[in-house]
């Protein structure tokens, strides 16, 4: 792989981990009456921990002299999904459209792992520490959807080039 499809490759990720940031940022927010106090934590780890992601792929971009762009208008052409709901929330509201982006991340670590460790061991790397942070957070939330199993087989679905 290219340097510049390894490039390629993070920025995607950037733009995921900024809007999920963003994201559970506004879930915690707006939990409105039903707000459960250990709900709003975890929102708000997942907040801030997606924003330290994003700072991470952010400076391997930079070392690898290549622009981060996180600005708000990229963000918001690139994200595949609708925005998150508009005024306050319950807890399933709130949960389960951060579940579904943590799902869609997660899912796709396996082949980014493959893709990126075949020529960018350091990025490689970052994401590997970056699935164990997604795994906890989609259980933590997981345990919170009604009638939601909150285990997620990432095992299953990993390319055996890659060990962990």
């Amino acid at each position: 792989m290219s340097s510049h499809a390894v490039a390629d490759e993070l920025q995607s990720l950037l733009v995921e981990v900024i809007d999920l940031s963003l994201s559970s940022k506004q879930a915690h927010w707006v939990l409105g009456r039903s707000r459960l106090e250990p709900l709003s934590a975890e929102l708000d780890d997942l907040a801030a921990d997606a924003w330290e992601w994003a700072g991470a792929v952010g400076a391997r971009l930079v070392g690898m002299g290549v622009p981060p762009d996180g600005r708000a208008g990229t963000v918001a052409g690139q994200v595949r999904r609708t925005s998150f709901p508009v005024g306050f929330v319950d807890a399933a509201e709130a949960v389960a459209p951060i579940v579904g982006r943590l799902n869609e991340l997660i899912e796709e670590c396996p082949r980014r792992i493959a893709v990126l460790g075949e020529s960018d061991p350091v990025s490689e790397s970052l994401l590997i520490d970056m699935v164990v942070g997604l795994v906890k957070h989609r259980w933590m939330l997981g345990s919170q959807e009604p009638g939601a199993s909150a285990r997620v087989d990432v095992a299953a679905r990993r390319p055996r080039a890659v060990r962990g």
